[in-house]
């Protein structure tokens, strides 16, 4: 048997999720089967008493009445035995930990269960919104065709609008540019959108490689940590949520969206109120993978602001792809800054499924991270 540290992530005991949630029922069986089948075995054995007083010399009834006495002693007592055992083991033996986490898991489980039950057309928005291609021309948004993007981090604010409703207003060739607004002069916060499992195997919010070589978790890292040096070269200060969260710079395995949902302990040490501006970096996909541009996430339908169009124009300049509508959808994020009066950029870098699409972006990389850092400079620095 493994020895595993079960002091933090459910995860870390039980490595497998299907066998977690085949435990969690088991121990449900076994619960029912200790209360039922005693009940069964005394109703039995009550019917063979009276048995017993109408025929008192009947040696078979009697010992049909000792058998269900011995029979309901020792299922009413076998879940006694088994904590027995259990309890004589060490907290980090895996069965143990595995049995004592099943039930865990399986709560975390109804509750996202419960919370997609709830929120049926939000979380089928955050899976995937139907578009097409074809209906981008230069930023010129065409009406007649639909394409399909997977986005992630989806809201369940009930005032948020989760369709993708686009119109030539959310067009960077129409959109209000205005001067970029922050509610105060604090540093600058960076998030990389997803995580690794099996944190991110909880809440649904992995992404992993696509048929592209690429995974979206590894790219929003690789982006976020070259925009990080640019602006502390530029003299911005400047904070990464995802380490600040993790504790751990080089993998920052924990995700602002789940962290923030959850309300952790370690969510909370930190004053997310006093930052000036937000960035949070994601990449695209979509069912046919052939996907190609960069997009923002709003909570409504609004315009761009200078800063906006500054961060797009970064990466289209060097990919040579457009710049695809705005996409209209309920976030987390965009919610919890906006509702602090904290600019927030959600930024869809490209289309991480299709290699093509990646290979201009991946070649220029360095120059797409330095302009980033220099537009965030500019409004925000």
């Amino acid at each position: 048997m493994q020895i595993l540290n079960c002091d933090n992530l459910i995860s870390s005991c039980c490595q497998d999720y299907g066998l977690a949630r085949i435990l969690s029922t088991a121990s449900n069986i076994i619960d029912l089967i200790h209360i039922i089948v005693p009940i069964i075995l005394i109703l039995m054995a009550t019917i063979t008493l009276f048995q017993i007083m109408a025929n008192p010399d009947e040696k078979k009834l009697k010992n049909k009445l000792r058998n269900s006495v011995i029979a309901t002693v020792i299922i009413f007592f076998i879940p006694t035995f088994m904590s027995a055992v259990l309890n004589i083991l060490p907290n980090n033996f895996s069965i143990k930990s595995c049995l004592k986490a099943s039930k865990n898991i399986a709560s975390i489980s109804r509750n996202n269960t419960a919370i997609s039950n709830k929120n049926k057309e939000e979380e089928k928005e955050r899976v995937s919104i139907f578009t097409n291609p074809d209906r981008y021309e230069k930023g010129k948004e065409k009406k007649e065709k639909k394409w399909n993007f997977i986005f992630g981090d989806t809201s369940n604010d009930s005032n948020d609008s989760n369709s993708n409703s686009n119109d030539d207003s959310n067009n960077s060739s129409s959109n209000i540019s205005q001067s970029s607004s922050s509610n105060g002069k604090g540093p600058i916060l960076l998030i990389a959108g997803h995580s690794y499992p099996n944190y991110c195997s909880q809440y649904s919010d992995c992404r992993g490689k696509t048929v592209s070589g690429y995974a979206e978790e590894d790219e929003t890292r690789k982006l976020v940590k070259l925009i990080k040096k640019n602006l502390d070269n530029l003299g911005v200060k400047n904070d990464i949520a995802n380490a600040l969260l993790a504790g751990n710079y080089d993998q920052m395995n924990k995700s602002f969206f789940i962290e923030s949902r959850n309300n952790s302990e370690i969510f909370r040490k930190y004053n997310w109120n006093n930052y000036s501006f937000v960035l949070e970096v994601h990449f695209n996909a979509t069912q046919s993978h052939t996907g190609k541009g960069t997009l923002l996430c709003k909570k409504n339908k609004s315009y761009s602001t200078k800063a906006d169009n500054d961060i797009v124009n970064a990466i289209t300049k060097h990919t040579g792809h457009s710049r695809l509508a705005d996409s209209i959808q309920g976030l987390n994020n965009v919610s919890f800054f906006m509702n602090r009066n904290i600019p927030i950029t959600y930024l869809e870098t490209e289309f991480y499924d299709n290699a093509s699409a990646m290979k201009p972006y991946s070649d220029h990389i360095n120059e797409i991270a330095y302009d980033i850092a220099v537009a965030i400079k500019k409004h925000y620095g």
